[in-house]
């Protein structure tokens, strides 16, 4: 996990299938005292985190969304961890700590609507590799998941390979995570944790590091932590 301070901006990257960013994630929000904790999720994404219904599949999606869910659980399965338990930690520490929880997300309408709209040509790429990665998790012989180490890698592989499927959930979910955490910091005081996915943070942490530059002098911490 990496951990990076921007002015009163704590960022923590965190990858969503992993029981160490789960237990880290709750250490460092009691440790860090925040008064707000910004979170990668949109009303809709937690109320169904927090739902017992979310316990069942959403066969109601689109077949794309459908085997992305499938995936997620089924790499979580073998990892011992469910998907999103590292925002609902998170989510519980903020209450326990008594900071104030903001939802920083893009909709998750918006981001199914863009996946209806990819090009023929990435639909049919994301459905066979997702296919191919499935029977690759199931088969007896295969070994157990890992979690990519450089995340730098995996995105400029994921990039190349569905360029518009990366504008879409990377490029596009940066830009609204950014603007609600600008506004956050400007109508709020005390420091403001933010829990984001690893593939989220190398770009976050840097459009912050200029807009502190812009604001009234530059400051940032860092430290790193490897889980």
């Amino acid at each position: 996990m990496f951990e990076v301070k921007v002015g009163r901006l704590f960022i923590m990257g965190v990858a969503h299938v992993d029981k160490m960013s789960v237990e880290r994630v709750r250490s460092t929000i009691h440790r860090e005292c925040p008064s707000v904790v910004a979170l990668e999720l949109c009303e809709g994404r937690l109320a169904a985190l927090k739902s017992h219904e979310d316990r069942s599949l959403s066969w109601n999606r689109n077949i794309l969304f459908w085997l992305f869910e499938i995936l997620e659980r089924t790499i979580g399965k073998e990892l011992g961890v469910s998907p999103g338990t590292e925002m609902l930690e998170a989510s519980e520490a903020a209450q326990e700590m008594g900071a104030r929880l903001e939802l920083i997300d893009m909709p998750i309408s918006q981001v199914a609507s863009c996946i209806d709209d990819l090009p023929f040509s990435e639909k049919v790429k994301l459905f066979i590799d997702g296919i191919a990665t499935l029977f690759g998790l199931i088969l007896p012989w295969r070994g157990k998941p890992s979690l990519p180490m450089n995340s730098d890698e995996v995105l400029i592989e994921f990039r190349d390979r569905y360029p518009t499927l990366y504008e879409c959930l990377v490029e596009d979910r940066n830009r609204h995570m950014a603007v609600r955490l600008r506004s956050i910091l400007f109508n709020t005081t005390g420091l403001v944790v933010a829990v984001v996915g690893l593939g989220h943070m190398k770009w976050l942490v840097q459009e912050f590091m200029r807009f502190e530059q812009q604001g009234n002098g530059y400051s940032f911490g860092w430290t790193i932590s490897s889980s």
